[in-house]
C-alpha cells in the first residue's frame, strides 16, 4: 500500500484536513498550522501555450 503525505503549500505543515469538494470536483484541503485553504493537485490560471495560440 503507497502512502502519500499531503503537505500545506504555504506553510509545508501535514497537518491538513479535509474540507468539502471545490466546484471542479477537486479534493479541498485546510491547513490546521496557518488556517490557509488548498485544492489537491492545485493548477494555474494561465493558459497552457496551445490555448494561447487559438486565442
Amino acid at each position: 500500500m503507497v502512502t502519500i503525505t499531503l503537505r500545506c503549500q504555504y506553510c509545508q505543515s501535514e497537518r491538513l484536513m479535509r474540507n468539502g469538494l471545490a466546484p471542479d470536483g477537486r479534493q479541498r484541503y485546510l491547513c490546521h498550522q496557518c488556517g490557509q485553504r488548498s485544492r489537491e493537485l492545485p493548477r494555474t490560471n494561465a493558459y497552457t501555450a496551445e490555448e494561447r495560440e487559438t486565442i
